[in-house]
Formats: structure tokens, C-alpha cells, sequence
């Protein structure tokens, strides 16, 4: 453990007779694992999220958790990226002392923060310092990590930057899709948001030796995360480009990770077959001989092998395919458009994805 700061981050949130009424800044139905939690416990004032409209391909994600939160009764206000600065009139009205960002795109202006006072905290999917940014998961998945972690950290102005008050590590199964880690990864929110408001409820009454020595403990075990490659790592969010398979510079390896990355997304891992744009939603590296056969060409088409093409370090097998009508195994794609062993797969433009 590095991080010298985050013990001071426990002991500088303190309240008298402190009750949360917690605010969460959320997107997408991840975050229903923190509003139930908070809802059960009494403690959820709002929730605040971003305009639809402003969103792109997350906007269906909003919609739907707008719909969740309305069908249960929960306090919601929709906001754009510009009414962020003012938003704390709702807040106020809402008696909001807590804040919580569970996956919100925006940064939120130095205005919102300074109502909080530093006693709002986000959740971050990744080993911080390492793989910073908004799309962690995503990375962490084309970069084959074996592991990464859940991290509570206080929100400053500089992203993902605060002091880390709680963590879980969590497993990278070389199955997992974004949507399955994704979902992992979420389902322990409740935990370390539980063991951040039991600190700070400690520290707004005066802690007897026993309730003193567990705040610092707790405080103590979560001073900071290893560094390994600080400053390096930014997770960004995937261009057009990113989404291309290059059969001449990719291995086999990260043609897979590639895939189980974007499976589920619009755009994910595409390749050209027969003059059409295909996404390539699983591919599994295999062990099969390309008698120095060119990278993308097919090398064998039938059971129980299933549809197999040269990379540059080896083979692959396509084991799903999805274009525009319809998701196919590879070997029901191979006979529906009539594929033949020989026939050269190639790299999709750029420029097709815009």
C-alpha cells in the first residue's frame, strides 16, 4: 500500500449526529445494486442522471434506469452536462450530506464539488493509479489482465485521482465478456459503500476505544493500491479504429480478447467478409496447422472444428458472427453466405464506421 493520504480522508468526513441522505450520479442499471442498498437502509436522498439526449449509444441505458427508478417511486432528477453547476439547488432541497458517482460520463464542475465539501466518492473498476478514465473494464479485457479491482475513492478535480477508501479485487475469467465482468464487478458496490458510511457514522459520535480502533483500522487497510505502471495506462473511450481486426498485425490471443471486449456492443471486434462488415462476437485461439497460409485466409470450414482462419501467430476460430441480418455460429455463417477454405477475410475501413 502506497497512499499515505487516505487514511485522513475517514477522519476529515465527520458530522454531527451524522444520517446519510445520499445523492448517487448514475447511468445505466449497474447502479442498482448502490440505489437498492441505500433504499433498503434508508439512506438514498436522489438520484441523479445525465440527459438521455446527450448520451449517444448510452442513452438507451439512462432511459431505462429513468423507467426503473420511476416504477419504484425514487426521487430522480435528469440534468445535461451545462445545469451540472447548479444542480445543488436539488440537492439541497433534497437535504443531500453524502454523494455517490456509480458510472456517470460527465466530470462534474468544481461547483458540485465544493458543495460536497470532499464528501463524495465514485467507484472505479480498476487497479488506480492504473487504467484511469472512462472505460476501464473495457481495456482491461483487450489487455488480457488477469485481474483487476473495485475501488471507492474520493472525487477530486483531477480524474480518478482521490484518495482510495475502499477496494475488492476481482477476478478476470479468460471468459468473461465486458457485460459479464461488468456485472461482477458491480454486485460489490454495496459492500464498500457499507463500509464507508459505517466509518463515517463512527466518526460523528464520540468512538469508544473499540469503534476508534476499526475506523483506523479500516482507514489503515485501505491506504492505496500497488503502482505498477503509474501514468501510463489511460482507458479511453474505443475510436472507430479500435474496433478493427487486423488479421496481419493481431495474434490470435488478442483477436479473442478483442471480441469478449465488445460483445454486446454496436461495434466491437469487425471484419470484411464478402464485401460485408462482420462483428465478431466470440473467437477462441486454436491449435491447428496453416501450412504458411496468409493471415486472414480461411483455413478449414466443417465439424467439429467449427470455422478457422490464419492470424500471424497462428489460427482462430470464429465461433459467433453478427452482421446486419442476423448472429450466426461460424459454421451456419459459413454455409449460409457460402464460404470456402481459401477465401481471404479482410480489414473493414475505418471510415464505414463513422
Amino acid at each position: 500500500m502506497t497512499d499515505t493520504k487516505s487514511d485522513r480522508v475517514i477522519e476529515s468526513t465527520t458530522f454531527q449526529d451524522f444520517e446519510p441522505r445520499t445523492v448517487v450520479f448514475a447511468t445505466n442499471l449497474q447502479s442498482q445494486y448502490v440505489i437498492s442498498y441505500l433504499a433498503q437502509q434508508k439512506y438514498l436522498a436522489g438520484v441523479i442522471v445525465p440527459d438521455p439526449s446527450e448520451l449517444g449509444e448510452q442513452a438507451i441505458e439512462a432511459s431505462h434506469l429513468v423507467t426503473q427508478l420511476q416504477q419504484a417511486g425514487i426521487p430522480f432528477q435528469c440534468c445535461c452536462k451545462e445545469k451540472l453547476s447548479i444542480i445543488h439547488q436539488q440537492l439541497t432541497s433534497w437535504q443531500v450530506n453524502l454523494g455517490v458517482i456509480v458510472g456517470f460520463p460527465h466530470i462534474l464542475p468544481k461547483e458540485l464539488l465544493h458543495f460536497f465539501t470532499n464528501n463524495i466518492f465514485n467507484f472505479h473498476a480498476a487497479k488506480l493509479p492504473e487504467y484511469p478514465g472512462p472505460r476501464p473494464l473495457y481495456w482491461q479485457i483487450r489487455n488480457k489482465e488477469k485481474e483487476t479491482a473495485l475501488v471507492l475513492h474520493r472525487v477530486e478535480q483531477q480524474v480518478d485521482s482521490g484518495n482510495i477508501v475502499a477496494q475488492r479485487l476481482v477476478p478476470i475469467n479468460e471468459l468473461d465478456t465486458l457485460a459479464s465482468l461488468t456485472n461482477r464487478v458491480a454486485q460489490e458496490t454495496p459492500s464498500l459503500l457499507a463500509e464507508l458510511i459505517d466509518a463515517l457514522v463512527m466518526t460523528s459520535k464520540p468512538p469508544n476505544d473499540d469503534e476508534q480502533n476499526r475506523v483506523n483500522d479500516i482507514a489503515q487497510e485501505h491506504k492505496g493500491l500497488p503502482k505498477q505502471r503509474v501514468g501510463v495506462d489511460y482507458a479511453r473511450r474505443p475510436t472507430s479504429q479500435d474496433y478493427i481486426i487486423d488479421m496481419n498485425s493481431m495474434t490470435a490471443p488478442e483477436i479473442s480478447a478483442m471480441s469478449r471486449a465488445g460483445n454486446g456492443l454496436p461495434s466491437s471486434a469487425l471484419i470484411y467478409i464478402k464485401n460485408m462488415p462482420v462483428n465478431v462476437m466470440q473467437a477462441s485461439p486454436v491449435n491447428y496447422p496453416t501450412y504458411g497460409t496468409k493471415p486472414g485466409t480461411i483455413v478449414y470450414i466443417g465439424e467439429p472444428e467449427g470455422l478457422i482462419v490464419c492470424v500471424k501467430d497462428g489460427a482462430i476460430r470464429l465461433d459467433i458472427l453478427a452482421n446486419a441480418e442476423g448472429i450466426y455460429s461460424g459454421l451456419v455463417f459459413a454455409e449460409y453466405f457460402h464460404l470456402d477454405a481459401g477465401e481471404a477475410l479482410s480489414s473493414v475501413s475505418s471510415s464505414l464506421l463513422k
